[in-house]
């Protein structure tokens, strides 16, 4: 009975010379890569990425200038009109009760207020206070709301100087809505004196950073940031460090949505590396952090001759940023090299690793028959 020899290993591995006898990789091999037709293919040196990494941060700059820009306008300050389905709150100051009441002064004799409760506008803009129906307050200010309060309650020659006050209740158009990941979501009534969103965002958090710790996801890390979303106009989003630092000015009606989302999505492909995937980053990351994020290279099969960034870009195509790990510069290179959104890591394994697993299936084949001899 003959034995696996080293006859048959030899044959077998001279069988990997020829075109086809290696076992399939864990995708291209470098070689294959770099001859990608359409793709600039580009050698990094210290040099480029630094400048790459400037470049980086003068567009985040540009992008956080413009949107403070966006938010700094001024706008007409006016009081708020009511509208359908807006809650008021009204009371009267007065001398005098309304009728089956008790007397209504305070206690230095002068007028005292006197509650008459919440009300909504009807879909006509109209309300139903005690014993007047149909006051019409829809398209009014609050002090012309007032007025006409007063006016109404004067011609019922019942109450001795009536003085109405309507306070907007939370709600209406002029509102403050902050919401997405906060702790405490809800509209903010709008303040006559103004409201700024680092204001907002205080009295919204409640124990935000407790709710984004439990939605937290292996290998994502994540940002946060506010989008403002203001009548007429596209949303304006910033990092909401610089929503909480900077006095910016909300207006009537805007609408705050706080997202917690990595900023950078990058995936790391290839048979070289130790732990394929997609990892998200609140920041721009370096070649170097996404692949710490992936575990490193896997000693036993990358090529850390060639580490890929592969990068679509709309204005200037696609390009392929080479590496070489073999080198201090390289890996110096790694760690300030930026990754942007949607780019992909590619760490191609060796040409040796197919013989390396056709010589470890040899093996795995030979030592059953070694142990029967």
């Amino acid at each position: 009975m003959k034995t696996f020899s080293s006859c048959s290993a030899a044959a077998i591995i001279a069988c990997l010379s020829l075109t086809g006898c290696a076992l399939p990789n864990g995708g291209p091999l470098a070689g294959t890569v770099q001859e990608t037709r359409d793709t600039a293919v580009i050698k990094v040196t210290p040099a480029l990425a630094n400048q790459m990494i400037l470049a980086s941060r003068a567009r985040q700059q540009a992008l956080l200038d413009a949107a403070l820009t966006a938010l700094s306008g001024s706008f007409e300050k006016r009081d708020y009109r009511l509208h359908p389905g807006d809650s008021i709150q009204i009371a009267l100051w007065t001398f005098s009760p309304l009728p089956g009441q008790a007397q209504s002064t305070s206690d230095s004799g002068g007028p005292a207020p006197l509650p008459l409760g919440n009300f909504q506008l009807d879909v006509h803009g109209n309300v139903s206070l005690p014993y007047i129906r149909g006051v019409h307050l829809a398209g009014l200010t609050g002090p012309q709301a007032e007025q006409t309060i007063n006016h109404y309650y004067e011609s019922l020659h019942v109450l001795q100087s009536p003085s109405a006050t309507v306070t907007i209740a939370s709600g209406s158009r002029s509102s403050i809505l902050v919401t997405g990941s906060v702790g405490k979501p809800g509209i903010l009534p709008w303040s006559p004196g103004g409201l700024t969103m680092a204001e907002a965002l205080t009295l919204s958090m409640g124990n935000a950073s407790a709710a984004s710790s439990s939605a937290a996801v292996p290998g994502q890390q994540t940002a946060t940031t506010v989008s403002v979303y203001r009548a007429g106009k596209d949303p304006v989003t910033l990092p909401i460090a610089n929503a909480l630092e900077n006095a910016i000015a909300l207006q009537p009606g805007d609408k705050l949505i706080v997202h917690s989302q990595p900023t950078v999505q990058a995936l790391v492909l290839g048979g070289g590396a130790t732990r394929a995937g997609s990892y998200g980053f609140g920041e721009v990351p370096s070649l170097a952090q996404v692949l710490a994020q992936a575990q490193g290279l896997n000693p036993n099969a990358a090529n850390a001759r060639h580490i890929f960034v592969f990068r679509q870009s709309m204005k200037t195509g696609s390009a392929l940023y080479d590496f070489d790990f073999n080198s201090g510069v390289g890996i110096l290179t790694a760690q300030t090299f930026p990754i942007e959104d949607r780019d992909i890591v590619y760490v191609a394994e060796s040409p040796i690793i197919p013989v390396s697993r056709v010589l470890n299936t040899i093996f795995q084949m030979a030592l059953p028959a070694t142990i029967a001899r």
